[in-house]
């Protein structure tokens, strides 16, 4: 029994050490013999054959590979690669490195382009961080997301020699890149906000000024209701110094102490969000009349691009030039602008009240051709 178990032991440790090397010729194999199946069998001439997907620019590659498998194998029958002409619309391949391959991959969880149609993701890697980084807009925690990022960049031989399996991980390391990238745009948008870990910094002076004196204020202090707070009123036109112009970058710290700081920021962020989208979308539909083009698809272009670009330019991009006019022109003070006098900021168009109007009379027009 003792002789027994001790040659039990030897062999168990032989195998040991060589079950690795067995277990990759196993799959090797299986994963050979899965790829044959895919082949035909031709009796006659006893041969295989298999007809696949190539790219153009590949072809010489998969040829050469052939070879080299046939004098590894000491094989004396050349392989024969044909291009085959069909009517088939070929699959859509997309080459992608590992820096483009999440962007990819993005595009294609909300649809692949067909072939020869333009792909969409390339522009991606612009638009997804920007857009991205207006949502999260803060300057410390770009800094902190760009930092794992660039880690996760910088270390990535390292990681993947490590092999670790772990579902969360993957998933962060495989977006390395676009971590990188929506830190490093968020650190943009942080300056533009003017907010690092919701703070402000005045950093190149406020255009703004305290309009009231130390005697106005004594006086606003007496006739003052005791224990109830007075909010005082920076009127633009008084407490704005038009001389210094607007805040050198971004916005000005001003706002941080304002009682309606939310009011102006969700205001801002709304709209801004608004002309972001209505131009990606108009984007979009522009690439789609390339397709058109591409195609010589004429039917397309008058029932769909031209269409699509009315509905968008009558509604949204309206409202869009309408948000960026109210911008410009409208101010605290009196002012008459395109033809019509205005008292105030309080009288100026409401763009929700605007938008209204035209979505009821759309609807009021076609109740009446019905």
């Amino acid at each position: 029994m003792a002789q027994t178990h001790e040659h039990s032991f030897k062999v168990l440790n032989a195998t040991a050490a060589n079950i690795r090397a067995w277990t990759k010729q196993v799959r090797i194999h299986k994963s050979i013999y899965n790829t044959m199946n895919y082949f035909t069998f031709d009796g006659i001439g006893k041969f295989f054959v298999a007809e696949c997907w190539i790219p153009l620019r590949d072809i010489d590659n998969v040829r050469k590979a052939l070879e080299v498998g046939v004098e590894k194998n000491g094989s004396t029958v050349k392989p024969v690669l044909n291009v085959l002409h069909t009517d088939e619309e070929p699959p859509t391949y997309n080459r992608t490195n590992k820096f483009t391959a999440v962007f990819q991959g993005i595009v294609d969880s909300y649809g692949i382009a067909s072939y020869l149609e333009v792909n969409p993701a390339p522009y991606t890697i612009i638009t997804f961080p920007f857009i991205f980084s207006c949502m999260f807009g803060d300057f410390g925690h770009g800094v902190l997301m760009f930092l794992c990022g660039l880690y996760l960049v910088l270390r990535e031989k390292n990681l993947i020699a490590r092999q670790i399996k772990d579902e969360i991980f993957g998933m962060f390391f495989g977006g390395r890149y676009i971590i990188l990238l929506m830190g490093l745009f968020s650190i943009h948008a942080g300056f533009l906000y003017n907010d690092g870990f919701a703070k402000s910094f005045n950093v190149f002076t406020s255009s703004w000024k305290n309009p009231y004196n130390h005697s106005m204020l004594m006086e606003m202090e007496n006739i003052s209701i005791p224990g109830k707070e007075q909010m005082l009123t920076f009127a633009p036109e008084e407490a704005f110094m038009h001389s210094d112009g607007p805040y050198a970058f971004g916005m000005d710290p001003i706002w941080n102490i304002a009682e309606n700081r939310l009011n102006f920021f969700n205001s801002m962020k709304m709209k801004l969000s608004v002309i972001l989208g209505i131009s990606q979308m108009t984007f979009g539909v522009f690439l789609s009349l390339q397709n058109y083009r591409f195609f010589k698809s004429k039917i397309d272009i008058y029932t769909v691009f031209i269409p699509q670009l009315l509905f968008l330019a009558c509604i949204f991009i309206y409202l869009c030039l309408q948000i960026i006019l109210k911008w410009i022109f409208f101010w605290t003070v009196p002012d008459t602008i395109f033809g019509f006098y205005y008292p105030g900021s309080h009288c100026a168009p409401s763009l929700l009240v605007i938008s209204s109007f035209i979505f009821n009379f759309d609807y009021k027009s076609s109740f009446r051709l019905v």
